[in-house]
């Protein structure tokens, strides 16, 4: 009996294969932030308090020179009128002598007896007083915000795959025959 045997060999395809790549790569944003605070420039010039005394220690007797020398005059003169007045009225009592008065006896008795002074109360002027407020002055300085932004970036780096193929086997087909005298390949 004739056997036909057959054979079959299948196409082999080799493949090589690279796997592609995505390299990322990232650098992230960054924010810079620096402030500078308010200020408040606050000056001030003290006040003034002006306080004379003069007219005060004046009204008790303590005065400048010109002004002692101004009622010092002022007081010459009326003492040289009031002198002249009493010499004059004193004239006249000595020249009256129909009214049988000893004048000189009298005028003389005056002069060693003086009339006791008054106490008068003085007035005392009041200090002058002077006063100028001091100023005050502000002068803000705002605040501020400097801001730096550096924005992030992203790297792709992709290497492509790669898909290469070779036969590394053809097909084949093989008939043969056995148990018979003839042999043939096809």
């Amino acid at each position: 009996m004739i056997k036909l045997n057959m054979e079959q060999q299948p196409a082999k395809l080799a493949l090589s294969i690279t796997d592609p790549e995505l390299n990322i790569k990232t650098t992230p944003p960054q924010i810079q932030l620096s402030t500078e605070p308010a200020i408040v420039e606050i000056r001030r010039t003290e006040g003034k308090m002006e306080i004379d005394q003069y007219p005060c220690r004046y009204s008790i007797g303590f005065k400048n020179n010109f002004d002692l020398a101004f009622d010092a005059a002022q007081e010459g003169k009326r003492i040289v009128l009031e002198t002249v007045g009493r010499i004059a009225a004193e004239g006249d009592r000595i020249g009256r002598i129909e009214s049988g008065e000893n004048a000189i006896a009298n005028i003389a008795t005056e002069a060693n007896f003086p009339e006791a002074p008054d106490i008068t109360w003085a007035y005392v002027d009041s200090p002058n007083i002077h006063y100028e407020p001091g100023k005050l002055e502000f002068n803000p300085i705002d605040a501020k915000l400097n801001l730096e932004l550096r924005r992030g970036t992203v790297d792709l780096d992709l290497q492509r795959g790669k898909v290469t193929g070779q036969m590394a086997q053809y097909q084949n087909i093989r008939f043969w025959t056995t148990n018979t005298d003839l042999d043939i390949r096809v």
